[in-house]
């Protein structure tokens, strides 16, 4: 895998809704070897699955976004993983999910006619502060307009930015061992004086 020094615009310097020990793994797995401008081969990113839809008894059909149909009317909208602002090839490789691609899943959910409400079934510690609250208004606004409830299920984690996502619905339901809430922002940040003194 090529050098990934954008991430490291991702980790550090800017404000996120993470989970402090969700930050910190992902500081620690890579962020020291992008800093040196090592290659990251993908075997050594943090290991995260894409969310794979779980058939219901009667559930048959299947969104472009990866919700499913579960039954009389309801959609099921996996949201899995760190959340990021906009979507990237590193989706698929790091388990990420992208608010654009939250809005999206939700527009499309939300206008079928044949949707009656969406449960967003949420697993993530939270992700990028930039453009959460944006998303969280527009599921609500979608809600609203389309006259459809969107409930949340914290199944198991719906923390920081997740939260946030999360209470933009009707109704937040939990599983018995669900961990809700670490509301608040975090920040890493990244001193390369020494690095550079070495430099000069």
């Amino acid at each position: 895998m090529r050098d990934l020094p954008h991430i490291a615009a991702m980790i550090f310097n800017r404000p996120l809704l993470l989970r402090d020990d969700v930050g910190r793994n992902i500081i620690e797995s890579v962020a020291h070897r992008i800093l040196r401008g090592e290659a990251v081969k993908p075997s050594e990113l943090p290991k995260a699955e894409r969310a794979k839809p779980r058939m219901i008894s009667g559930g048959a059909r299947h969104f472009s976004c990866g919700a499913y149909m579960a039954m009389d009317g309801i959609a099921v909208f996996p949201i899995v993983g760190s959340l990021v602002r906009r979507a990237s090839w590193l989706d698929a490789e790091c388990g990420l999910m992208s608010y654009d691609a939250i809005r999206e899943g939700v527009t499309e959910i939300l206008t079928d006619p044949s949707v009656r409400g969406l449960l967003l079934e949420i697993d993530s510690g939270g992700g990028e502060a930039s453009g959460c609250f944006d998303c969280a208004d527009f599921i609500r606004l979608a809600s609203e307009q389309t006259g459809k409830p969107v409930w949340a299920h914290a199944n198991e984690v719906a923390c920081s930015a997740a939260y946030a996502l999360a209470t933009s619905g009707d109704v937040l339901v939990l599983a018995r061992t669900a961990e809700v809430g670490s509301i608040g922002v975090v920040a890493a940040h990244c001193d390369l004086t020494e690095q550079d003194k070495k430099r000069a």
